[in-house]
């Protein structure tokens, strides 16, 4: 206990210090305990700690990252943490003015935007600029490498609290698509982190891991427009039949892989001056060029990172902006021919859409519904 003239001073700091000032004099105060005051490290004084309020939070489209939230939620509550695991939108931003530890599994959608059920936490996170002093995290991100906005939603949150002065007690993991080993191993690191003996309790891994790809052909044999006439909406229920029986659980998704317009490549063909039968490794695909452009390569909307890269083959002043390959070799055509193979090498993987399935596995193994919202 404080008393005469320490008392006194702490009475007056108290008296004389906004809302905010107070905020930053708790966040200073618990880092001090917890990296040890003065007289501790020297070896003296009691070792006293502040409470820390531990938050599980998840950011899901398919439910994997909620999947881990829970799995982790448990784990903690097995070390003596009791924190429920929660919608990124759910969690109130003024619990970050109190000392408060956010653990975050979230997902990258799209052209790497954050999940619909965390896209209000990351919008009221941007537009405050209150710092939280007090905060600790550490953020476990799911995606695909397949997309070329790999994990881009975790990647902005880690910076959107660095930025508002909250600590990273442990570096942000990046997962992709076969993300269970990745997570059994930040759930130690944040047991160990949170200054807790290992308690064993893995993530689990079914005999069919939920996140395992697997490709199956089909056609659409009926669609179907649910909106009525006059609607500003268009709203899609499209019926797609297998050749052969599809595995898939309570809310998996399906990724459909579009393939480029034959006509597009032959346009590209001919511009480059290229051999399409030419054998070429690009990233993780090999094939002749005419398979690669055709099945395997994004050629429309490239990246500005892709257009940079071709500006360096092709020799050119190339203005920062995002266009397709055939816009390119027409504008800023290739000096030779054979440098070609260089420029499908830079060309990033054509880009799975994924969609929630809308139908049940129990109606027809051979079909799979979808419900699309046409923009």
């Amino acid at each position: 206990m404080l008393a005469g003239v320490k008392l006194q001073a702490l009475h007056a700091l108290i008296d004389g210090s906004s809302t905010e000032e107070l905020i930053w004099i708790n966040g200073y105060l618990n880092g001090l305990l917890q990296h040890g005051t003065p007289e501790q490290k020297n070896g003296g004084g009691a070792d006293h700690s502040v409470a820390v309020k531990t938050h599980v939070l998840y950011g899901t489209e398919t439910g994997n990252a909620k999947k881990l939230a829970l799995q982790l939620s448990t784990r903690l509550r097995a070390c003596g943490i009791s924190s429920p695991a929660t919608e990124l939108d759910r969690f109130k931003l003024t619990e970050l003015e109190k000392p408060c530890r956010l653990l975050i599994v979230v997902s990258t959608q799209g052209e790497g935007e954050p999940p619909a059920n965390a896209k209000k936490f990351f919008d009221q996170l941007t537009s405050r600029s209150m710092d939280y002093p007090a905060l600790e995290y550490a953020i476990l991100g799911l995606g695909d490498s397949s997309y070329p906005l790999f994990n881009k939603a975790a990647e902005e949150l880690d910076l959107l609290l660095r930025d508002r002065k909250g600590r990273a007690i442990l570096p942000l993991v990046r997962c992709d698509v076969d993300y269970e080993d990745a997570a059994a191993r930040w759930f130690d690191d944040l047991v160990s982190a949170c200054g807790h003996g290992s308690t064993a309790l893995p993530v689990s891994r079914s005999a069919k891991k939920a996140a395992s790809k697997r490709s199956y052909s089909g056609r659409v044999q009926a669609h179907t427009l649910l909106n009525d006439r006059g609607s500003a909406k268009s709203t899609w229920h499209i019926e797609i039949a297998t050749d052969e029986p599809v595995a898939y659980e309570a809310g998996d998704a399906l990724a459909l892989v579009p393939r480029n317009k034959d006509a597009v490549v032959d346009r590209i063909l001919e511009l480059a001056g290229a051999d399409p039968e030419m054998v070429v490794e690009a990233g993780k695909h090999r094939g002749t060029i005419r398979e690669l452009l055709t099945e395997k390569l994004g050629i429309c909307h490239l990246l500005g990172s892709v257009v940079k890269r071709y500006a360096t083959i092709a020799g050119h002043e190339i203005p920062d902006l995002r266009m397709d390959l055939v816009d390119l070799l027409r504008i800023y055509p290739l000096r030779d021919p054979a440098v070609f193979p260089e420029v499908v090498k830079v060309l990033t993987t054509i880009a799975p859409r994924l969609y929630s399935i809308a139908s049940s596995p129990k109606h027809n193994d051979r079909e799979v519904h979808l419900t699309v919202s046409h923009h």
